[in-house]
């Protein structure tokens, strides 16, 4: 009489298929994503004779575990302050649990990314120790951006400081990340980030005003208005840096607007009276400091402008301008002529200075001087102290006399008689 047998299967929770390297021995094994169960059984008939029964149950591991789309992509716009974004990449765990999900040591978008122009590393120490976490360090070891990811594909990236970018002002980061279930299998991903530059430097502009000194009398008490040649003045600017350093090295005029601001001092600014002035304009790219100096013909000082930029705060870049004059200048042009970068209105010559500065990532904001040279005290005349008398004679008589002329700020060119004399003599 034949007889039939089933065997019904059923499975509440995954199985970790671990061993996938051939096992073979006992009843239990696995073998290619395989857990092999052996069953020896066996059965007798109604006198006792017995016979075999092997049942064996194959268990195939499931799906592996597999990426999909980075769906929700985290995104920054950089400013100076720490920025938070979140992002998300699609993860079916197939038919396993996940492990984790952790980032590959090998990274190539890291590869040349800089911050505020330096070198950045990732923390390897970190990083094997919490592969989940991902950690961007400056030359100085202080985070520049921190990404976390958890088993779901969710990632969170934090920008401590700024990253520089090319001309297109974006930054695309993918990191290579893979996730692992319970039982070993892994799949290979990758996650993107974008960070958007921040403003640039808002434009900006300062302005020094110097009069002339006194050449007769001067006064160099404090706060004098007539005080002796050489005169000076200064003045001090900062220009914020909302999101990537300056660099102090950089201030620079333009080498077009260098040539046509020369050639306007040395055609419109005269001393003594129509003396020459040559003038040069020259930067220093190891320091930023742009010098404009003057000399009369016998190369003597007259004019020196000097800006000098410096490192601030938070990557902001200070520039102090300090004007000296050694002698007087003509201010001819009284009558308003505002053309150019050389204007002489109403007794003062203005000499406007453009400039530019860039931060790490080459953006560029202007940088606009104004230095004001006023003209000095008129000249004036004093008393008639010594007074030329004559008695007559039928001989030709001479006598001296003079009066007091304070030539104020600039050299005397002339003094002459009016044309017109309302005390003309009379003969009696």
């Amino acid at each position: 009489m034949a007889s039939s047998t089933s065997t019904p299967l059923s499975t509440a929770l995954p199985l970790d298929n671990i061993n996938k390297d051939g096992d073979t021995s006992g009843y239990i094994t696995n073998d290619d994503d395989v857990i092999s169960v052996d069953l020896p059984l066996e059965i007798s008939d109604t006198d006792g004779d017995t016979s075999n029964i092997d049942i064996t149950v194959n268990l195939k591991d499931g799906q592996d575990p597999s990426f999909g789309d980075n769906t929700d992509i985290a995104e920054i716009n950089e400013t100076d302050d720490i920025q938070t974004a979140k992002g998300s990449i699609e993860f079916d765990e197939g038919s396993d649990q996940v492990d984790e999900i952790v980032f590959d040591p090998n990274q190539p978008s890291l590869t040349g990314i800089t911050s505020n122009g330096e070198a950045t590393h990732i923390d390897t120490a970190a990083l094997a120790n919490d592969p989940s976490t991902l950690t961007l360090l400056d030359v100085d070891n202080n985070p520049v951006m921190s990404v976390t990811i958890d088993a779901d594909g969710n990632y969170t990236v934090t920008q401590y400081q700024p990253i520089d970018q090319d001309d297109s002002n974006i930054t695309n980061i993918a990191l290579n990340v893979t996730g692992t279930d319970d039982d070993g299998d892994t799949a290979n991903g990758t996650i993107n980030i974008v960070i958007n530059d921040g403003d640039n430097a808002a434009d900006v502009s300062d302005e020094v005003t110097i009069g002339e000194g006194d050449l007769d009398n001067p006064d160099n008490s404090e706060g004098s208005a007539h005080p002796s040649y050489p005169v000076s003045g200064s003045s001090s600017m900062t220009i914020e840096s909302p999101s990537d350093d300056l660099v102090n090295t950089s201030l620079t005029i333009d080498e077009t607007v260098k040539e046509a601001l020369k050639a306007e001092l040395n055609s419109e600014v005269t001393t003594n009276g129509g003396d020459k002035v040559t003038f040069e304009v020259s930067t220093d790219p190891t320091t930023g400091i742009i010098t404009i100096t003057g000399v009369d013909s016998n190369d003597n000082q007259v004019l020196d402008i000097t800006m000098t930029p410096t490192m601030g705060a938070n990557g902001d870049v200070v520039v102090t301008t300090n004007v000296n004059q050694y002698q007087p200048l003509d201010n001819n042009d009284g009558t308003g002529d505002s053309n150019g970068y050389i204007a002489n209105n109403g007794d003062v010559i203005s000499v406007d200075i453009p400039m530019e500065i860039s931060d790490t990532d080459g953006d560029t904001s202007n940088i606009y001087i104004t230095v004001n040279l006023e003209d000095g005290q008129d000249p004036s005349f004093g008393d008639n102290t010594d007074i030329a008398e004559i008695n007559e004679t039928d001989d030709i008589q001479t006598a001296n006399g003079s009066i007091e002329f304070d030539q104020g700020s600039d050299y005397v060119d002339q003094i002459v008689f009016d044309p017109n004399q309302p005390s003309h003599w009379h003969h009696q």
